[in-house]
């Protein structure tokens, strides 16, 4: 299965080939492998494990959950679990140490302050939950296409917010109930500030916020086709986030 121009996927012998470009794969190769021995030390989020890394082609094996289902396709997920993944979230940046630091243009238009170790595409689609023993399991190491594939050291508020929007700027029928998936995004903040070691200005988070979100909604309008349902879409994921604006800027502006 191929996903965009870069990045294939495929399954085989219960094991999840994944090739890519080699640069961007080495990268993700040393990012996956710490937060494999992250999870396993906090107990807190698993990752899969790795078989097998070839550098010269950009591939690597690594371990295949059967029975895992994706966060932005659960219909009314627990606040114990929301705040279990901002936990997570919140301890992979202060334990996350990597080779090099590699930033983004594109991302450090948002915004540059609280500098750390990011996972990069931490989204609803990656942070996933094992359906036999409810634990976390966070995928795909490998930092957003769209923000170039390449990054590793930028603003722990690009995972925190990236991840908070998520079903904000990619609705599906279950986000229709807007006081519930918004409340989830905002309790997912919550507890990330209540988490993590840092003190995190509110006014800059909201800022931050603000711009990122911006930027998003802009892209959506670019991309969006001129089929009825997309414009529906796209006209309620504009709500939404105007609406998570205006409750974030009361609470953190």
């Amino acid at each position: 299965m191929r996903i965009g121009k870069s990045v294939c996927f495929n399954i085989k012998d219960c094991q999840v080939i994944k090739q890519s470009d080699p640069s961007l794969m080495q990268i993700e190769y040393e990012k996956h492998l710490k937060a494999y021995e992250l999870g396993i030390k906090s107990n807190l989020f698993k990752v899969p494990k790795i078989y097998d890394y070839d550098k010269e082609r950009g591939i690597l094996k690594m371990e295949y959950f059967s029975n895992i289902q994706r966060f932005d396709t659960i219909s009314n997920p627990s606040n114990e679990l929301v705040t279990k993944i901002a936990q997570s979230l919140s301890y992979i940046h202060e334990n996350l140490l990597l080779t090099n630091k590699i930033s983004s243009s594109s991302i450090n238009e948002f915004g540059i302050k609280y500098k750390t170790f990011i996972h990069g595409d931490f989204n609803g689609h990656n942070v996933c939950i094992d359906r036999q023993d409810g634990n976390i399991i966070i995928l795909d190491w490998q930092t957003a296409p769209f923000h170039g594939g390449q990054a590793t050291y930028e603003s722990r508020l690009f995972d925190l917010i990236w991840f908070a929007t998520y079903n904000l700027r990619v609705p599906k029928k279950k986000d229709l109930n807007f006081f519930k998936t918004i409340g989830l995004s905002k309790l997912f903040i919550k507890s990330y500030l209540e988490a993590t070691k840092d003190e995190i200005d509110t006014t800059y988070l909201y800022n931050y916020a603000k711009n990122f979100i911006l930027s998003q909604l802009q892209y959506k309008k670019k991309i969006t086709k001129t089929k009825i349902k997309e414009k529906l879409f796209l006209k309620y994921s504009i709500f939404l986030n105007l609406l998570f604006l205006k409750q974030l800027k009361k609470i953190y502006g």
